[in-house]
Formats: C-alpha cells, structure tokens, sequence
C-alpha cells in the first residue's frame, strides 16, 4: 500500500527540483536518480513482519535486563488467549508499547503492538518498528489487524501521558469503540515502575503541550536512559522490576454506552494500580 505522505514529498521533489532541471539542461542527471532511490526506499516498509520478536536471543536479553514479572488475574491465562483481544496498558511511560511487549510469550507472536503514526514516516524508525511487528494507530489499520485474527497491544493513554507522568490520562476512548464494534474482549494493563527506564526533561512544558495539540507529537521532548543515551532504557532496582498487572477480559456489549465501558475499563485498572502499589510496600 502506498504511503501518501512520502508520495506527496517524492512528487513535490520531482515538481520542483528534476523537472525545472531537465528544462534547464535538458539532460537527467544523478540528482534524478538520487531522488528515485530515496522516494522508493520512503515507500518500502518490512511488512510490519515480527523478525525481532522472533529471536529467542534477544527476547531472553530484553527480559532479563528489565526484570520483568506478570502479575495480577489473568496472569495465568494470557498465554492460552489466541483469539482477537486488545491489550490496553497504563501508564505509556517512555517507549512503553514496546518495553512492555516483550513480556508476552514468544508463542503468542500473533499480537501487534500499536505506535505513533509519526514514527511510519520517519527514516530509519519505520524499518526498526515495522521489524518489530508494530502497525500504526490508524482505526482501519488496527480494525484489519483485529479482523485477519490477530491481538493489539496499545498505550490509550499516549502521549499525554508522557507529558504528565504519572498522571493516567483517560479521555481517549477510541479503542473501546473499536473493541465495541468488532466484538473484541479488551484487556486492562497497568503497568507498575514503567517511568523510571527513562528520564524526561520538559524545558518548555507550553510549548510540548502546544505541539501535541497542533502536530499531534511533542517535539522538543529530551529524555535520556542507561549511560544517558536516548533509546537505552535504565535497568530497574531489583526492589523496583518493572511489573504487568493483566485484568481479566472484558466484553463491551454493543448496547452499553462508551462512557460506561470506559468507568468500568478504569476502574478495572485502578484497581490493578492499587493491587501493585500494595504489592511494594
């Protein structure tokens, strides 16, 4: 499937540097072929394959370096879930979607994690996340996700949450109408200790929160990890590992209201952050 951003750059770069050119010599130059190649390359993606999910080496390496535990009641059941579900977790953390993934079993290799749009058009990132089995947080593309029989893993809270950590923000409703329509079970997740892998320094709180608003992405964000390097995750106090508290399934019938499904969704999850809190005393 075409990428429509990439499309417009490649034929804007054609409009305004090849074809002006070629009138002007009226011969095609590297720059040409230079062009072709990039625009071909913004076009390619790995097929949002699962390769890295896919090597026990670097599962077994992520898993022990977060000291990862799963807990809470479906603890001993989200291994057996084949059919369509979504997993939604709180808080998002930095990199959370992902940091948080690899807990999963590597049999379930059929659960996609849900990621920033943003991150699809970025050189170099799309590659890493389309290995990494993500797919992009368009309504369609998770809907065909759900309908092939596949599950989502997704942070609701997104980039809010970032932006005011700890805090759970929970005014994004759109998975729960996605779980309404295509009768998927939804998941609650919290996540405990998730914030302390990385760092973040808003210097200019306005102005993240301007752009989340305007561009749908906080630029200027600075977050820094392990050695303070940006996409290194710290590793966690053995007093403090990262923590998956999974809820049981919960079913949204196609009567019930958003607005009751989302009370019952975080209320399930507070409850899950009270069992983890409790937990570390």
């Amino acid at each position: 499937m075409l990428d429509w951003f990439w499309c417009t750059i490649a034929l804007s770069c054609y409009l305004l540097i090849v074809v002006p050119q070629y009138f002007y010599t009226h011969t095609w130059t590297n720059v040409t072929l230079h062009i072709l190649v990039l625009s071909l390359y913004m076009q390619w993606t790995p097929g949002h394959s699962i390769w890295f999910r896919t090597r026990p080496w670097l599962h077994d390496f992520v898993h022990k370096y977060m000291r990862y535990s799963v807990r809470g009641p479906g603890a001993s059941m989200y291994k057996t879930w084949k059919t369509p579900h979504i997993y939604a977790a709180h808080p998002h953390g930095l990199f959370a979607s992902y940091s948080t993934f690899w807990v999963f079993h590597r049999a379930l290799l059929h659960v996609r994690c849900v990621t920033t749009s943003l991150q699809f058009i970025i050189p170099g990132i799309k590659d890493i996340v389309s290995l990494a089995g993500a797919i992009p947080a368009h309504r369609d593309t998770i809907k065909e996700a759900l309908h092939r029989g596949e599950s989502i893993f997704m942070t609701p809270g997104g980039l809010r949450e970032i932006l005011h950590q700890p805090y759970l923000y929970t005014q994004h409703w759109g998975f729960l109408r996605i779980a309404r329509e295509t009768h998927t079970p939804v998941i609650p997740v919290y996540v405990a200790h998730i914030t302390q892998l990385y760092s973040v320094w808003l210097f200019w709180p306005w102005l993240q929160s301007l752009c989340l608003h305007w561009l749908r992405y906080p630029i200027a964000i600075l977050s820094y990890g392990h050695l303070l390097l940006p996409f290194w995750p710290k590793r966690p106090p053995p007093d403090t590992p990262i923590e998956i508290w999974i809820g049981t399934p919960m079913t949204i019938q196609s009567s019930e209201s958003i607005e009751d499904a989302a009370q019952r969704f975080y209320t399930t999850i507070k409850a899950l952050e009270t069992q983890a809190n409790k937990n570390n005393k």
